[in-house]
């Protein structure tokens, strides 16, 4: 983009270098010195305004002067952050320093690298003309599938198809894989917690299928996320040569992805559980966090988990939706109902979709609060009940809660049946 075949790398990453990773001319005039800083994220992982004020800083001492400075993150697009970064350069302008400086995310990122052939192939080694064309006939294709098909139309998918060639049919275009990934991945995730779901299982398979299967031409960074995953929920003492072989294929897809997490999970499940628990201590992410909590539960017992949860002041919010799902029901099987109740309450409302379990929870949780104390632990017992034997409280406040409740599980069937039908 910048015309520069000399674009060059300082050091690696981690290394200060005054805030700038890479560092090029624009169009190659040497008083046009262009600065890039690269912040990888993952998970939750987002960029702050915090980094962007200390990254322009590092980089205003930069010698020679830069008069272009870019943060480019794996995150995606904030537009907070796109506003900060135009008034941190109308401040400069102000100071009597020209510099431009933007702040992109993942969603610009794509689009820039769309535009050149030359990075599209760099970043999906899968993509070609050829395969770009074939992905356009097998759109059309999709576009006659929905209508009523006539003879004629029928002959003529035949005949595209047979050009497509047998090879591509195998392996689904990149953008068609990527959907196809994202969706199955979303359903299995959202089944957590629920009778008959092999998480573990149903993440493998699909780890299987973009690895060398018929998903295997989707974007490196969703085939990576992917082996990811299927890593950490094979962390286990029994599939542990498994969960290293989706490790190594996350590293061999994509060398850059952050693997913290799955590497603590190997580790505690080659036995050294003290090793895992201090590597997870390192970091405060909410996915840190999350598998921290449940390597304590499983090691040092559910009261040292929330012991440790307590002295920390953490919350659901603090977690990602598992990690908050296991939280809340930690304090439910110890009885403390309210501090979970309340704790529910606070959980961010995008978890509730990525967790539906969390639903019959908040809707559990909020019957529980009119009952007496020894009748709130049998709501969670998953034993049939006759609602006539249930002390519920009387009066305005718990109609008010049941009829909290019975929305809340209404709600929920709602939001499985549009998941099913999707």
């Amino acid at each position: 983009m910048l015309n520069d075949p000399n674009v060059k790398r300082l050091g690696t990453r981690g290394q200060r270098q005054n805030g700038v990773d890479l560092v090029g001319y624009r169009d190659r005039d040497p008083n046009q010195i262009v600065g890039i800083q690269c912040k990888l994220k993952s998970g939750r992982s987002r960029l702050s305004a915090r980094e962007i004020h200390d990254e322009v800083k590092k980089a205003l001492g930069y010698k020679p002067p830069l008069k272009e400075y870019f943060i480019v993150t794996t995150s995606k697009d904030d537009t907070k952050l796109t506003q900060l970064a135009q008034h941190l350069t109308q401040d400069q302008e102000a100071a009597g320093r020209r510099i431009h400086i933007e702040v992109w995310g993942w969603d610009t990122l794509q689009e820039r690298i769309d535009q050149y052939d030359s990075a599209k192939q760099a970043f999906d080694p899968g993509f070609s003309p050829s395969i770009a064309s074939q992905d356009r006939k097998l759109d059309v294709i999709a576009a006659v599938q929905e209508r009523a098909a006539t003879k004629d139309q029928i002959s003529d998918l035949a005949i595209r198809i047979g050009r497509i060639g047998t090879d591509t049919l195998a392996r689904l275009p990149t953008r068609i894989a990527d959907r196809e990934v994202t969706e199955n991945l979303m359903r299995t995730l959202r089944r957590r917690g629920f009778v008959g779901t092999d998480v573990a299982a149903e993440l493998a398979a699909l780890a299987e299928r973009v690895i060398d299967g018929d998903l295997s031409l989707a974007s490196d960074a969703i085939r990576s996320e992917m082996c990811d995953r299927a890593a950490r929920t094979k962390a286990t003492a029994t599939t542990l040569a498994v969960a290293r072989q989706f490790r190594a294929s996350a590293v061999a897809i994509d060398p850059s992805r952050d693997l913290f997490i799955a590497d603590a999970l190997l580790k505690e499940a080659e036995g050294d559980t003290d090793g895992a628990l201090r590597l997870l201590k390192t970091r405060s992410d909410a996915e840190a966090l999350a598998a921290l909590l449940t390597a304590l539960i499983r090691h040092r017992g559910a009261d040292a988990a929330l012991a440790w949860a307590r002295a920390e002041g953490l919350k659901p919010s603090d977690l990602n939706p598992p990690g908050a799902m296991n939280f809340v029901l930690q304090q439910i099987e110890h009885g403390a109902f309210d501090d979970a109740l309340v704790d529910i309450g606070h959980t961010p409302g995008e978890f509730f979709d990525e967790c539906p379990g969390l639903r019959l929870l908040r809707a559990q949780l909020t019957l529980a609060s009119i009952l007496p104390s020894d009748q709130k632990a049998a709501l969670f017992q998953g034993l049939p009940l006759n609602p006539r034997n249930l002390q519920l409280a009387a009066g305005a406040r718990g109609q008010e809660r049941i009829r909290a409740a019975a929305g809340e599980v209404s709600r929920f069937f709602k939001f499985i049946d549009r998941t099913e039908a999707a």
